[in-house]
């Protein structure tokens, strides 16, 4: 680096100093500009999904899955796998989430825990009440995803927490 150039401005400073002009967090929120893509689930996609499943152990319903397994469900005619990219002001955060439905049940729900907190999960659910009539979320404790529960029940009343059997 030249002795009169400046460092650039990493996304992390960049967001600590927009975050500081804002009292509410709600505004600051709004200020990141924050995207989503939420798409039917390409081919390319499907290893990442796999190990989103295998590590995410808070904003989870604890459903993990391997790529052979995606692609057994992706065939199958009342299954839908959906995939969340995000973006925000500063740069893209890409694929940081997944959702599966299978006839009235969502069967998988993950999300990357760095994203929780800017709203993504209530996009993510508000997308598939639109989507889907579900009327059961299977759930499989991980010891630090209880907190998902609240958000199933606000998003999704009508549906009924059943556990998931895991392999």
């Amino acid at each position: 680096m030249l002795k009169n150039e400046t460092k650039p401005t990493l996304p992390i400073k960049s967001r600590e100093t927009l975050k500081s002009q804002y009292q509410s967090y709600y505004e600051y929120i709004d200020a990141l500009e924050v995207n989503t893509d939420i798409h039917e689930t390409l081919p390319i996609e499907y290893s990442r999904i796999a190990k989103f499943t295998q590590r995410a152990n808070k904003c989870t319903n604890g459903k993990r899955y391997t790529v052979a397994e995606i692609k057994d469900r992706v065939v199958r005619k009342n299954a839908k796998l959906y995939s969340l990219s995000v973006s925000v002001r500063f740069f893209d955060l890409g694929l940081v989430g997944a959702l599966e439905v299978e006839g009235e049940t969502l069967t998988l729900f993950c999300l990357s825990c760095c994203d929780l907190g800017r709203e993504i999960e209530g996009k993510l659910l508000e997308f598939i009440a639109d989507k889907h009539q579900l009327h059961k979320i299977t759930f499989e404790s991980t010891s630090k995803n209880e907190n998902i529960k609240s958000i199933f029940a606000q998003a999704l009343p009508n549906a009924a927490l059943t556990n998931c059997e895991i392999a």
